[in-house]
């Protein structure tokens, strides 16, 4: 977003000016325009060699997504240390820097990011998803039961909100009549501001040090007695380890699954074509879900710079963030054919939704289960479905891109 204020006296000696972009990732036209905002910086970030400078946000931002592959793929220079490279709306503190645990294993680089990797990466093995699917589709199906007469649905409430929620208490061995209340808290986690916030984190860090201390007490065959009652590198998980496992797990299971689940669904109300071509080639629908984490990849990602260094011929400061978008890194037309079309039957769909190197997503077969069986499961229990006439789907933005609501609606047959 541009702005009248002037930034200039804030602006680091060793940052050319030509670089300067100034933009705010939770207001102005990033809100109004979210990935078309995204895509228009990072299209002058690219025309001045990969790299700006954001003044108002302190951040670089990183245009091209070979530039960031290099990023994910130098731990050592770009450390994950903190989450989302301590990038934060000015006036709200980075979340993970007022944590009283480190949120594993995201903001560790290695070598200690290998040992929890190593326990943390078998609990979400292809296998093991597979095993869960009989689960997965009947909690899908149970939601989409309860709304697919009606003609009309709210389907962040109904259905891309509430299955990972179900999804999530199964899994970690909670109550499941609680996972709408879980999953208010990690939206106010997200989206909300102090004391809202701060008191949304402290609901969350209260559920898991009861569920860590019933783990260890009483183990069960949930996912957190794994984790609690794991050893890494030789010794036990202590509590505060487990503790910022379960946070991560958490913000990750509630909000990333939502929004990815969110915008898949809203792009087949909003582009009919799109929606035929699919219900008439459901082999297709694994496609579909790949390119639907290409083109709306939820993400504004980070690192923070472990030393100086020039980096694509700009000089940077050991301590200073970068950012990036991975909605607009997949629309980056020097990598991907037409990238702003929606092509289920796209080959080499090299996009990093899920990140890359070290980082990458433990959850990402977990992620990918919930986003094909889902589309497959709706599309077979309701027609062609729209936004509600008269209506709009309201998105969120900031570090991470959601929808607060989608309102969709179909013809009853008969």
């Amino acid at each position: 977003m541009e702005t009248a204020v002037d930034f200039s006296q804030d602006l680091p000696s060793h940052v050319p000016s030509e670089l300067v972009e100034t933009f705010d990732l939770w207001n102005g036209e990033v809100a109004d325009d979210m990935f078309g905002a995204l895509e228009r910086l990072q299209d002058r970030a690219v025309a001045k060699g990969g790299l700006v400078y954001n003044p108002y946000l302190k951040i670089w931002w990183a245009g091209g997504l070979d530039l960031v592959r290099e990023i994910y793929q130098a731990p050592d220079l770009f450390s994950s240390r903190s989450l989302a490279g301590g990038i934060a709306e000015p006036g709200t503190p980075d979340l993970s820097a007022v944590l009283p645990f480190r949120l594993i294993p995201v903001v560790l680089d290695p070598p200690d990011h290998e040992h929890f990797k190593r326990l943390l990466t078998p609990l979400f093995a292809t296998n093991v998803m597979e095993k869960s699917r009989p689960f997965f589709v009947k909690t899908i199906v149970d939601a989409i039961e309860k709304f697919a007469d009606k003609g009309q649905t709210e389907i962040v409430s109904s259905l891309t909100g509430r299955v990972p929620a179900l999804t999530f208490t199964r899994m970690f061995g909670l109550p499941e009549e609680r996972g709408p209340e879980y999953a208010d808290w990690n939206h106010t986690l997200f989206r909300g501001q102090d004391p809202e916030r701060s008191e949304a984190a402290g609901k969350i860090i209260g559920a898991l040090t009861e569920l860590v201390e019933r783990c260890r007490r009483e183990p069960g065959d949930d996912l957190m007695s794994e984790v609690v009652n794991a050893t890494v590198n030789g010794q036990p998980v202590d509590s505060n380890d487990a503790l910022g496992i379960g946070f991560l797990l958490w913000m990750a299971s509630l909000d990333t699954t939502t929004s990815h689940l969110s915008f898949q669904f809203w792009h087949m109300a909003t582009h009919p074509e799109d929606q035929r071509r699919v219900r008439e080639n459901p082999e297709l629908i694994p496609g579909a879900v790949e390119e639907c984490l290409r083109l709306y990849g939820t993400v504004n990602n980070g690192r923070i710079l472990t030393r100086d260094t020039e980096f694509h011929g700009v000089k940077m400061l050991a301590g200073e963030k970068i950012g990036w978008a991975s909605s607009a890194i997949g629309r980056d037309g020097t990598v991907f054919e037409d990238p702003n079309t929606f092509d289920p039957e796209r080959s080499g769909n090299r996009h990093l939704a899920f990140g890359a190197g070290v980082h990458r997503c433990i959850g990402l077969h977990l992620a990918r289960k919930m986003l094909i069986l889902s589309m497959e499961e709706l599309h077979r229990r309701v027609p062609p479905y729209r936004i509600t006439e008269g209506m709009q789907a309201k998105p969120l933005s900031g570090l991470s891109l959601a929808f607060e609501s989608i309102p969709i609606s179909w013809d009853l047959e008969g």
